[in-house]
Parts: C-alpha cells; structure tokens; sequence
C-alpha cells in the first residue's frame, strides 16, 4: 500500500447504500473517519480524488465532496488546491486519564512524521526556564530545536530544555530516532506527569522562519513541563503547531 497515494483497491471501501436513513455523504466519511482513525489509511497518505471516488462508489461529486470537507472539519484530513486531500488524523495528541496514552502518543506523532534536528547547544536558563525547571538562574541546560514534517509541509517547530546532566548521553542520532521523552524513560526516569498550557499565537520573525510561514501567521503554541516520579522536572518544552493540521484532544472523566 502506497502512503503516499491510495487507490481504491487499498481503501477496501464496498458499497455505500442509499436506502439506509444515514445520508450518503455522511455514509462516506464514517468510513473513511474509521479507517483514518484506526491507522488503516496511514498519516501523510493522499486519498483518491472526488471524481475517482464519485465514480468508484456511484455517487455524485458534490456527495464526496461534502464527506470530505466533513473530513476536513473534523481534523483528519488537509485539503490544499494542488495538493489534493492528505490524511493528518495522526497527528493529534489524545491527552487521557493516564500517562501512558500520553507517551503512546507522543511515539505514533514522531512515528507518523519527519523528524529533523535542528541544532543542539548548551544555554545558560533565563529566570523563566529556571523557575520551570526548577534549578538555578544560569544553570547550564541543552536547548535541543527540531521540526516535525508530513510530507513537504512543516507541521511543527520545538525547542526543548532539559538539565544538562539528563541529556548528554543521547547522541544527536538517538533524537532523530526516537523523542526525547522515551529516550528518558528507557534511560530509567519515571515521568509521572505532564503540565500543559496551550496557547493561540501568532508567528514571531524567527518561528515564521523555522516553519516557513509569514508573519502574523495563526499558530497553536503548547507549553508543557514533564515531571518525574521525584517531582522533579526533566524537560521544558515549547511546541509551534500548524492550527489546520493539528488537534489537541483532552478526554476528562469522573
């Protein structure tokens, strides 16, 4: 299966039925929605175009169109003139009752995309990183900046801090392989908790910059500290994202 293209051959779509009570169009997007969230359509895969899927399943164009704008309107998916329409479901982090599903996560994000480090270097912390990860101002951490990509198009930009005694012995070949995070936990930290903040923003000169969009340009800013088992404070992250090809998803119960 290509994970760049699909065919309808890969989808295994079958029929859509008129004579159900669920409109057609709606019919559509429950399949494909499925199929997205399972994984079966992989992230970063580009779906067969509106007139192949109006023929292929005996619909009018106007009917896929709307289960893909429905698509789009739930996140799954992009839909970009010249680009047609690409799968970015995966791409989401579901924040829920444990801090496991947050690691899954964080591992089927980078898995699902392209990573690139940027740079890696030792900075003195400013008062704010400091007080976040709770050492002294002008105590010596790595700042480590990366970018997550689909395909051509940048999704994310991160610069992470994290105590220098934590992150010396990760080879800048180990991040490019694995996040940070996990690369922690095999190391033998217990991360027990994230505090996260998320922010509407716009692009400043230097992250228009590193995700190659204009200034002013919407962005989604995440702000989250992981803390260990100790309570102490092991990674200071900030996170750019693409408002349009990314969701933040929090499940909250009782």
């Amino acid at each position: 299966m290509s994970v760049l293209n699909m065919k309808m051959d890969d989808l295994d779509f079958g029929v859509v039925d008129p004579s159900l009570p669920l409109p057609l169009y709606h019919q559509i997007y429950m399949r494909l929605n499925d199929k997205i969230r399972s994984g079966e359509i992989p992230t970063g895969s580009t779906l067969p175009g509106e007139n192949q899927l109006a023929q292929a399943l005996d619909v009018s164009r106007i009917t896929v169109k709307r289960a893909m704008n429905e698509l789009a309107d739930a996140g799954l998916v992009s839909r970009r003139r010249g680009r047609g329409t690409v799968v970015i479901a995966n791409t989401d982090l579901n924040f829920r009752e444990s801090m496991g599903d947050y690691v899954d996560n964080v591992v089927r994000l980078r898995r699902n995309t392209n990573g690139e480090i940027l740079s890696r270097e030792d900075v003195s912390a400013d008062a704010f990183i400091a007080k976040k990860l709770q050492i002294e101002l002008g105590d010596t951490v790595e700042k480590i900046s990366h970018r997550l990509s689909l395909k051509d198009s940048i999704l994310s930009y991160v610069e992470t801090y994290v105590p220098h005694d934590l992150s010396r012995e990760f080879s800048r070949k180990d991040l490019k392989k694995e996040p940070l995070l996990t690369l922690l936990i095999k190391s033998g930290i217990d991360i027990k908790r994230a505090e996260q903040r998320l922010f509407a923003v716009a692009a400043t000169p230097h992250i228009g910059q590193m995700m190659d969009v204009e200034v002013g340009t919407p962005l989604l800013k995440i702000h989250c500290v992981m803390v260990d088992a100790d309570g102490r404070p092991v990674e200071d992250i900030y996170a750019w994202y693409h408002s349009d090809r990314y969701q933040y998803q929090m499940t909250l119960s009782l």
